[in-house]
């Protein structure tokens, strides 16, 4: 059981709650998934202040709304204990939230039944009540249907049978499913029953059913962590071939996982590694390595080509542009401060939806050729893309780390220095480079020739001055559309045949920051250049 859970059937009376200890108790227990809401400040929480009284008696009525709702649910089902985030951790105590945060995984995985919100934005709100319009909606209302024969003959008979007829109604979740910490919560329960916006509906470990009645798969990605990967029959150095299906099946399901995730809001930004964590503590398991600000240092080349999905695609998430993740009330920081909760490189250091190669066959097949691959870790014959005699950068790896604002990758690669198109004579747009260099229109992929920029290669290895199309060697795209404005000179890290990253010096010396990333239009030009050690802070 968690560490905390909430008695709803207290010795002093049948509407009294007290906070009790779950330590040594196995006992079913329900857990809630909700909104909190913009502002929480005037709700009943767990903090130091109110410990000693929680754990003697808690007044039903002084909790939220939802809150309330959730132990009346708890009650008419016969569960005894549930645990709700603001009850059960301590709000405002840095080593008590650091200590739950890392048992989401248990706590959701363990529970008897988890509540999912999804039709309330507020947790001062309810969620119980549903505010469908039935004059829209419809009612349902029962009618008996014959089953074979005529309709008269079966009209008395036990052939026929009672349904409920309406009209449709939305199967959406509600508010909760743009929240972070509701996804994880979400994919790490066995059973839920969710409130959606217009409908109740049951989710277990095989199914899907709607108060409609319709009946659904249970939706495979965001149930991809629950099952434990199949046991290796021997070693995992007996069979090579096992261990690598396992990781890149693995791998995919997190990658899914992440498109979903990082289009989510956090009301603090710097929640970022704390509210997937449980997800990455299931994927490592299966995948033995280290996991570093958000990427699995066995694949990290792939990791590192995160592209904001408003670069690449024609959807919902398209709609929501990247930006660099903004002060918020629960983040501590002034308004105008800038949000510092990852390096540069890692996809948490932008605040909107991105997403990674897709995970096909043949994209997986070209991500383990070595001939792909155009940088590699510094370490020589380590696969260890960090320094190698930095404990420090150690304690900063794991999926327990919910904290990772700084950590410097080094890899040895071909930099190039260019200059981006879009500054007095050397301008040239992306579309007209496009125009010219593929005919009958073909784009290199879809949005490029929007958010995409022409690279002119420097110095005179080009020989092609006076044509700036034959000076393009790669087109850029910037992580954070505002960053680009004003920028000349941005250096280029290939870290595959047709793909690397965007940079910019970061102090002196070797190091760099990431700015977008960029397709390779010219792959001889930076074959040219010679092999440097690059750091990526």
């Amino acid at each position: 059981m968690p560490t905390r859970v909430i008695d709803v059937r207290s010795p002093d009376g049948p509407s009294a709650l007290r906070l009790v200890s779950g330590q040594g108790m196995c006992e079913p227990y329900m857990a809630l998934s909700y909104c909190w809401g913009v502002t929480a400040d005037d709700i009943l929480t767990l903090t130091p202040k109110t410990f000693a009284c929680m754990t003697q008696c808690i007044a039903e009525s002084d909790l939220a709304q939802a809150h309330q709702d959730t132990v009346s649910l708890a009650r008419a089902l016969g569960i005894r204990y549930i645990w709700i985030d603001a009850l059960c951790i301590i709000q405002g105590d840095e080593q008590d939230w650091t200590r739950e945060s890392r048992k989401m995984a248990q706590v959701y995985g363990n529970a008897t039944l988890t509540v999912v919100a999804g039709r309330s934005a507020d947790a001062r709100n309810g969620y119980i009540d549903n505010f469908v319009d039935s004059s829209q909606a419809g009612a349902p209302s029962p009618c008996r249907l014959p089953v074979g024969g005529t309709p008269a003959s079966d009209a008395d008979s036990s052939n026929g049978g009672v349904v409920m007829v309406s009209l449709p109604r939305s199967t959406d979740l509600g508010p909760v499913v743009t929240r972070a910490w509701c996804c994880q919560e979400r994919t790490c329960c066995r059973r839920a029953v969710m409130f959606g916006t217009e409908q109740l509906f049951f989710e277990c470990e095989t199914l899907r059913i709607y108060e409609n009645g319709l009946i659904a798969d249970r939706p495979a990605a965001r149930f991809a962590f629950d099952q434990p990967p199949p046991p290796l029959t021997l070693s995992s150095s007996a069979h090579p071939d096992e261990l690598r299906d396992r990781r890149e099946a693995t791998l995919r399901k997190w990658y899914d996982f992440l498109y979903v995730y990082t289009a989510c809001r956090l009301s603090d930004p710097h929640d970022i590694f704390a509210a997937i964590a449980a997800i990455a503590q299931r994927a490592a398991r299966a995948l033995d390595s280290r996991y570093l600000a958000g990427i699995w240092e066995c694949d990290m080349l792939r990791g590192l080509l995160w592209k904001p999905c408003y670069h690449l695609e024609v959807s919902r998430n398209a709609r929501l542009v990247t930006t660099r993740p903004k002060p918020t009330r629960l983040a501590g920081a002034a308004r105008d401060s800038r949000v510092v909760r990852a390096p540069s490189w890692s996809w948490a250091a932008v605040e909107g939806p991105v997403s990674h190669e897709s995970a096909t066959p043949p994209n997986m097949a070209r991500f383990r050729d070595p001939a792909y691959a155009r940088a590699r870790p510094a370490c020589a014959g380590s696969a260890r893309w960090t320094r190698e005699d930095d404990d420090d950068d150690d304690e900063r790896c794991g999926p327990d780390k919910l904290r990772v604002p700084a950590l410097e990758l080094r890899l040895i690669g071909r930099l190039a220095a260019v200059r981006v198109s879009q500054h007095g004579e050397c301008a040239l747009s992306v579309d007209d480079y496009i125009a010219q260099t593929y005919p009958r229109g073909r784009r290199r992929a879809l949005r490029i020739n929007v958010e995409g920029l022409p690279l002119l290669g420097l110095g005179a290895a080009l020989g092609l001055a006076d044509d700036p199309c034959g000076r393009v060697v790669g087109i850029g795209l910037f992580d954070v559309r505002e960053e680009r404005e004003g920028v000349d000179i941005v250096y280029c890290l290939p870290l595959v045949r047709d793909k690397g990253l965007l940079l910019a010096k970061s102090g002196n010396g070797r190091s760099f920051s990431r700015l977008g990333w960029f397709w390779v239009e010219k792959e001889a030009w930076f074959s040219s250049h010679e092999e440097t050690e690059v750091h990526l802070c």
